[in-house]
């Protein structure tokens, strides 16, 4: 399982313990970097006048195993010293993408986005990743953007590398970010942990609180929400079963999608319908500036 550490910033390296510091983010200039500075939020800064939206998809990823088309084989992939899988990082271990539904959460609504009716084409993307549930131990990987068209090595950061899932932590609330100092979240006991799979990164401090909720990258948010269901069952947990509803996560009874080398890519876009309330400036105000999107 992951080991719960504290990051130093970019280099994802171990600094010893968990430690109780707290910093908190601010909005980075743009979807990709990862090199950014956390100060906290100026009282005076001005609130949202707007309703916030956004639209998703989510992706299933294939993996290209067969050398003969190219790809690379299963056993290729495995750590000798640990026995255990982790994703490739040429693009030439990637197959085709299952293109999934496009969404739209609208202030902790989430619709199908009808009114779309050519696909993703057309759309502003925000932020987008690819992500990886390995196997019980090394649990979620991630990156940025689509790793079908690049190598990881050489690429830039945080396109570099699979990362493990990591947090800035403001008060009780945990928001992920490639560049999180904690690998582990700001509480526990919350219900949402164990019915998104995140146990394991519990808090482990005797006096933690009770976690306060999930925000920041909505690409790796809406991932872990996909990962608690099958692909088939998506549509129905987020449409019937309203699992995701007003920055509430209500879960569901369904089979969970953490499967062994299972693969997603998700993308946000923003919403054309909304164009005062769909910017990257909201969004990156409400991915840290707005409290939970999920508790």
């Amino acid at each position: 399982m992951p080991r719960h550490r504290k990051h130093g910033k970019h280099a994802h390296k171990s600094s010893g313990g968990h430690s109780s510091s707290k910093r908190t983010p601010s909005p980075p200039p743009s979807s990709s970097s990862s090199e950014q500075e956390y100060s906290a939020p100026k009282p005076e800064d001005a609130p949202i006048q707007v309703t916030p939206s956004f639209l998703f998809s989510v992706n299933r990823q294939e993996l290209n195993e067969d050398p003969e088309q190219g790809g690379i084989a299963t056993d290729e992939q495995i750590d000798p010293k640990t026995l255990l899988w982790s994703p490739p990082v040429y693009a030439v271990g990637f197959g085709q993408q299952s293109t999934g539904t496009v969404y739209r959460w609208q202030d902790g609504q989430v619709s199908r986005a009808t009114d779309v009716s050519n696909g993703t084409a057309g759309l502003t993307q925000f932020k987008a990743v690819t992500m990886f549930w390995c196997n019980p131990f090394n649990q979620f990987v991630v990156t940025d953007g689509d790793v079908r068209f690049r190598n990881l090595a050489g690429s830039p950061a945080p396109q570099d590398r699979w990362y493990p899932l990591c947090f800035h932590h403001l008060d009780t609330v945990s928001y992920l970010d490639f560049a999180g100092e904690y690998t582990y979240l700001a509480g526990n006991r919350a219900g949402f942990i164990r019915r998104l799979g995140l146990e394991s990164y519990q808090n482990q401090e005797d006096n933690a609180p009770r976690a306060g909720g999930l925000a920041g990258n909505l690409a790796m948010l809406v991932g872990l929400i996909a990962f608690s269901c099958r692909t088939a069952d998506l549509d129905r947990v987020l449409i019937d079963d309203k699992a995701w509803r007003h920055h509430e996560w209500r879960g569901h009874e369904r089979r969970h999608g953490r499967r062994d080398a299972r693969g997603l890519f998700v993308t946000i876009y923003l919403d054309p319908r909304n164009p005062d309330g769909s910017t990257a400036s909201v969004l990156h105000e409400i991915e840290l500036y707005k409290g939970p999107l999920l508790s």
